[in-house]
């Protein structure tokens, strides 16, 4: 394409922030190319948490939002678990329900892709509010909504990740505004991330304080700035109150309170992954990945020679030291010092060190975007001869690393020859924007074209997409097989068990199969102890998965532990899938379906049952009947006297009564619901009403009051 031809282009659209929205559309559209389907991280992926847990969680709530519920509590997992307290039930997310009226998955991609594209423009109107020429913010916009460590994160299913991130180029735009409604609005938005993935909130406010103190204010710190700083970080979390004092307790409860130090750090970056910032690994890890693409790479390391004044230096600055500290703190256990760090109280809630990363990225397209302010404008020609040493030093260094690797190893290495290839040519770019000031528009979008196809090219290298069929259709058989048994069987309520995740999240939530194993970052302990014995499978630390797989291989660690049917059975557990044998008293094998072995448990009780005490050895069971199972809620109809137990987990919250009156709630075997019954026949109700949804309410309207009255502060001087 000529010079001539690009200059046409640029006079056909009215506005450079057209073309900003039309690069940023073709971005995403190509890496986002395959929307109705699942995303993985590469197409030999095993997993996905987009598969394992976002869709299964969107399918919960969807079915439950059409049934009028709203569900505080989930038993398709981990025979019962507090949905409202997880971080990633998606409950209390309001921006998430729109993909609930969609099909799914095609709702929760169409969630992402609004994200990625909101996530642009917020980075592009941030870099716009510091007064840079619509060019310069177009590459930071491009940079963030394509940087490959979201996609990366994406691809690995990490949606709410994706989310929450999403939201941070907002949050730090507001906030530095001085406006009116910079006071209320930046809550909103921290708000929105936390509620979108509370994982990110300390990252989200560290990045937004280091922002407002070193960006803006060069480290002029007075006790205004610290009082607003203050009063709108409370004030998001008070908005935020319902998820946070759940989720809070939940944690306190759960196997992850007694994570250690290497808990908190794992997935360190190891220091030669450093190399990953010039020369990335297309389809590599997504915690590992540093690439920013080639332009936004050497503009950033431009960016002190290229300043147009000294506010802007001063800003690079800011943003170079906030850089720096994200990749140290990335090391984790590799930097000298963080594993002392990490025993910090509080400290758990920045577990996987490097997804600092991802204000890394941030930082260097804000640099990058400065970068190129300062090439637009031109400067005096002592600063452009300074540039043009540095571009040729970049140049020499990255192509001869490149070079030299493919030499040493004697073939073609993709990760250097990529990076040789777009630091060069983008080396190259940079050379004629500085040197043709003339025509440095022309050569701008020549590199916004570059920078299209090196984030897009890459990015598909971090994306794998399957399609509804493909991924549903894992284990059908054996589901299908379940179903009809189960009808010949016991027809009813039942739960399955696994100890290699036979049966999946997402195969469950389709026949409405609720599991006595599952995925989830918390787990409450009390039930965590009692699976070690129902399992014969012990926790080595904390886990995301129940039961654990110390080496990954579902299929094959747990073959050497043999489960405890009677204690399984006391869960309502009827099935077991396993992929190896079971030769274990009162499992039946009933077939083998898809490779997978189907055992029936000759012990498993019914969901509720009445306990009588025949002698002081051996008690009667008497089966109860339930008659009306919704999301917070559980009916049972029983004989006294006895004691009712209900397999349902009995996490504090959970309220008895006993024919319309309230009565104790009691704990079978330290996890199960249960209630003392007289003679008689009885209507029992489990409700859920947990105190901490009713503190976190609470909160949340005094949050609102004072966002409401900060909106009021705020117009009083302007009447």
């Amino acid at each position: 394409m000529s010079q001539v031809h690009l200059r046409q282009l640029l006079h056909i659209f009215r506005s450079q922030d057209a073309l900003f929205i039309v690069f940023l559309l073709i971005l995403l559209l190509s890496l986002l190319a395959g929307l109705g389907g699942f995303p993985y991280p590469s197409s030999q992926a095993e997993y996905s948490d987009f598969t394992i847990s976002h869709y299964p969680n969107a399918v919960f709530l969807q079915r439950a939002i059409s049934r009028a519920e709203f569900p505080l509590w989930s038993s398709s997992i981990l025979s019962g678990y507090p949905f409202f307290a997880s971080p990633l039930s998606g409950l209390w997310y309001p921006i998430g329900w729109l993909a609930l009226a969609f099909p799914l998955p095609l709702g929760l991609n169409l969630l992402a892709f609004l994200h990625l594209l909101s996530g642009g423009v917020g980075q592009y109107l941030l870099v716009r509010e510091q007064r840079i020429l619509p060019l310069a913010a177009a590459l930071a916009g491009i940079a963030f909504a394509g940087m490959p460590k979201i996609v990366a994160h994406f691809g690995a299913g990490h949606l709410t990740l994706l989310y929450a991130v999403s939201w941070t180029p907002w949050l730090l735009f507001f906030s530095g505004r001085k406006t009116r409604s910079a006071n209320w609005v930046t809550p909103i938005i921290l708000a929105l991330v936390t509620l979108s993935d509370a994982r990110w909130l300390p990252y989200a406010v560290g990045g937004w304080w280091w922002y407002e103190m070193v960006v803006l204010y060069g480290g002029r710190v007075t006790s205004g700035l610290i009082k607003r700083l203050a009063t709108q970080t409370a004030t998001g979390l008070l908005l935020a109150a319902p998820l946070l004092i759940p989720l809070a307790e939940y944690a306190r409860l759960s196997s992850r309170s007694a994570m250690k130090a290497s808990d908190v750090l794992e997935y360190s970056l190891p220091w030669d992954r450093l190399l990953g910032l010039v020369f990335p690994s297309p389809g590599g890890f997504h915690e590992w990945m540093l690439y920013p693409g080639a332009a936004v790479l050497v503009l950033g390391l431009c960016a002190p020679w290229a300043a147009p004044n000294r506010s802007a230096l001063a800003k690079i600055r800011g943003w170079g030291g906030l850089v720096i500290l994200c990749w140290i703190w990335s090391l984790g256990e590799h930097f000298p010092g963080l594993n002392q760090l990490a025993r910090l109280p509080g400290l758990s809630w920045l577990r996987v060190p490097p997804r600092a990363l991802f204000l890394a990225g941030m930082g260097l397209a804000m640099m990058a975007a400065y970068a190129l302010q300062g090439m637009l404008q031109g400067g005096p020609e002592p600063q452009r001869h300074r540039l043009r040493l540095s571009l040729v030093a970049i140049f020499a260094i990255t192509v001869g690393i490149g070079v030299g690797a493919q030499l040493v190893a004697g073939k073609i290495l993709i990760p250097f020859l990529w990076g040789a290839l777009g630091a060069g040519f983008a080396c190259l770019l940079v050379l004629f924007i500085v040197h043709r000031q003339t025509d440095a528009p022309v050569w701008v979008v020549l590199l916004l074209l570059a920078t299209l196809l090196d984030l897009g090219l890459f990015g598909k290298t971090l994306v794998s997409w399957r399609s509804p069929s493909q991924v549903l259709s894992e284990s059908e058989e054996l589901a299908r097989a379940i179903l009809g048994h189960s009808q010949q069987v016991r027809p009813g309520v039942f739960r399955i068990y696994s100890p290699s995740y036979s049966m999946p999240q997402q195969i469950a939530v389709q026949f409405q199969f609720e599991l006595a194993d599952g995925v989830e970052p918390l787990q409450w302990q009390p039930y965590v102890t009692f699976m070690e014995e129902a399992t014969g499978i012990p926790s080595a630390g904390y886990s995301v998965t129940l039961p654990a797989f110390a080496n990954g291989q579902p299929a094959r660690d747990n073959q050497s532990y043999l489960p405890d049917a009677v204690r399984l059975g006391l869960l309502n557990v009827l099935y077991v899938a396993s992929e190896f044998d079971l030769q274990v008293e009162g499992l039946i094998c009933v077939g083998t379906f898809g490779g997978t072995r189907l055992y029936e448990n000759q012990y498993a009780l019914p969901r509720a049952w009445v306990q009588r005490e025949a002698n002081e050895h051996t008690a009667e069971i008497q089966p109860a009947e339930v008659v009306a199972y919704r999301a917070n809620r559980v009916d049972v109809r029983a004989a006294g006297p006895g004691r009712l137990v209900l397999a349902e987990m009995a996490y504090p919250g959970w309220q008895v009564w006993v024919d319309g009156k309230a009565e104790s709630l009691l704990t079978q075997l330290g996890v199960l619901r249960a209630v003392e019954l007289s003679e008689g026949d009885h209507i029992v109700s489990f409700v859920f009403r947990p105190p901490s949804l009713m503190l976190g309410l609470g909160l949340f309207f005094i949050g609102l009051a004072l966002s409401a009255f900060s909106n009021l502060h705020d117009r009083e001087p302007h009447l």
